[in-house]
């Protein structure tokens, strides 16, 4: 399974721009947004003067670097969802936290990308937290919210945002432990709130 994956699985770019996000993408997914230019250059073996004709500034990179992950990452999430239309909300869910789990497992995994970045960054001005807010806002409003909507839940935007909750921890946990056990006791736990949603709803209906 592709989504997630910790670098960008495409082919080799040939342009000078592609080779700059994909080196940009390789360092600061491993090593965070601080990596300096010169080092992506070299890295994407590219000119210096190539950087500025297609980035104004670094922090144009920094943007393009997190859209290229939201954009993959939505695209294969929006895939997951489609092949499991018509089961029902825990099978959905146990979806997510099977995806999740081959993400932390995978080699060079070093957490979520949106949440490392958004440490580093200055503020919320920054053009990099546009693509990291698109991400967030999908987790939240389509990924869990359609799991929420399936299961005909009373307070559908508390369980979604309880269950992103859930989703940012198990990501977490994992980088810190180094092990995929995090994402199992955030599936366990995201099963736990989906069905006091549930009961919640039967017993208010």
């Amino acid at each position: 399974m592709q989504v997630m994956s910790t670098h960008q699985d495409a082919p080799i770019p040939v342009g000078a721009r592609d080779r700059l996000v994909d080196a940009a993408d390789r360092l600061f997914y491993q090593r965070g947004i601080h990596v300096g230019i010169n080092e992506i250059v070299s890295s994407a073996g590219v000119a210096k003067t190539s950087l500025y004709l297609h980035f104004a500034s670094k922090d144009e990179l920094v943007a393009a670097y997190l859209s290229g992950r939201t954009t993959s990452y939505l695209a294969e999430w929006r895939r997951i969802l489609a092949a499991s239309a018509g089961l029902e909300p825990h099978e959905r869910l146990d979806g997510i936290f099977d995806t999740l789990r081959l993400f932390v497992e995978a080699d060079g995994y070093r957490g979520c990308p949106y949440v490392n970045a958004a440490i580093e960054l200055p503020d919320s001005t920054h053009p990099g937290y546009e693509p990291i807010s698109e991400y967030r806002r999908f987790v939240r409003e389509e990924l869990f919210a359609t799991i929420a909507r399936d299961a005909g839940v009373a307070e559908p935007d508390v369980l979604c945002a309880q269950l992103q909750v859930v989703y940012d921890g198990s990501l977490a946990g994992a980088v810190v432990e180094n092990t995929p056990a995090p994402v199992e006791r955030a599936r366990a736990i995201a099963h736990t709130v989906l069905r006091a949603a549930e009961s919640l709803t039967s017993a208010t209906s």
